[in-house]
């Protein structure tokens, strides 16, 4: 399935400030992108927009699939994304939430709740634990393993290393490696251990 992005003399503003203007940009299957630079320069807020999820404030964003056309409100069931400040239904437990995600997603592996749980180091006895009783590492492995385990055609990780332990990050790894695949990634990231698999970088600046 060939999933392709591309935004075209696009920019973005708050207020008065531009975060970014007059970007060209594409990506397709198997491109790799980090998104660099110091904090509050809008590498989120690039990755967003890239994605969907934030419209530009001039400019196009535009998306295909088998080069036919995809409209913005259809683009989430081909990405699937982590992000530091995302929602974990923190009320759910750990069986719930994994149950709720792959009645509506398509995954790449096994779907019982107890082997996605292994798959993200979580033991047999967290799954009816609520989430928001776990640590803030283990509520980033859920949110990136079901990043990585959800069968989308473009992956988008915000500082995906954000409260890992070593455990945590030789994880990481292990999942890029074996789920990546031709898949269309982008790394938002001022840490250059996240992002080694990228083959391309676009740096922003602080203003």
């Amino acid at each position: 399935m060939s999933f392709r992005i591309a935004l075209e003399k696009a920019g973005k503003s708050y207020a008065d400030r531009w975060i970014f203007r007059n970007l060209d940009m594409e990506l397709g299957p198997g491109d790799s992108l980090a998104l660099l630079g110091p904090n509050g320069s809008g590498k989120s807020t690039l990755m967003l927009t890239l994605a969907g999820y934030i419209r530009p404030t001039e400019g196009k964003w535009q998306a295909w699939k088998n080069d036919a056309p995809v409209p913005v409100e259809q683009a989430g069931t081909s990405i699937s994304l982590c992000m530091p400040g995302m929602e974990t239904f923190e009320e759910f437990s750990l069986e719930q939430v994994l149950r709720l995600h792959t009645a509506t997603r398509r995954m790449l592996v096994e779907t019982d709740p107890v082997s996605l749980a292994e798959r993200m180091l979580f033991e047999p006895t967290n799954l009816i634990k609520p989430v928001r009783f776990f640590s803030s590492g283990m509520k980033q492995r859920l949110k990136l393993g079901l990043a990585m385990l959800t069968a989308s055609e473009a992956v988008f990780l915000d500082e995906p290393l954000t409260n890992l332990d070593a455990r945590g990050t030789e994880w990481y790894y292990r999942l890029i490696e074996e789920l990546l695949g031709n898949r269309m990634l982008v790394v938002a990231s001022n840490r250059p251990d996240e992002y080694p698999m990228c083959k391309s970088t676009f740096s922003l600046s602080a203003g």
